[in-house]
């Protein structure tokens, strides 16, 4: 019975804490791009990610705070940098650095997915 309870608790806890974050996602409902880095990576950071048009852009440092690593978790980032492109909350396309954590993935390629997005909405 006891071991029941817990299990119902944590299962609770597990789906309240999914469903907090989702909600808090700054792509609920729009196209948007977001880079995942660190502290510690910020040398290999995106320069050219404010280039992009047509889509929201945001930057998460994933070693900011607890709320940030809950997100790294959320997304499973895994290395960094990492650019997820999302439309309406959902992940469309993902991006990784390679083994030296340098993007090798240029502007062009992804706002080109950006564009192929925006066309599909129509």
């Amino acid at each position: 019975m006891k071991n029941s309870i817990l299990k119902i608790f944590f299962t609770y806890l597990l789906l309240t804490t999914i469903f907090f974050a989702k909600a808090q996602s700054p792509c609920n409902d729009t196209l948007c791009v977001i880079e995942f880095n660190a502290s510690f990576n910020q040398q290999n950071s995106v320069d050219w990610l404010e280039n992009l048009t047509d889509c929201k852009i945001d930057r998460i440092n994933i070693d900011a705070n607890i709320a940030t690593q809950q997100q790294q978790m959320d997304y499973g980032i895994v290395i960094v940098p990492t650019i997820i492109i999302f439309n309406g909350g959902e992940e469309v396309k993902r991006y990784q650095a390679n083994i030296m954590m340098e993007m090798e993935t240029e502007q062009m390629e992804i706002q080109k997915e950006i564009n192929k997005i925006l066309l599909n909405n129509f």
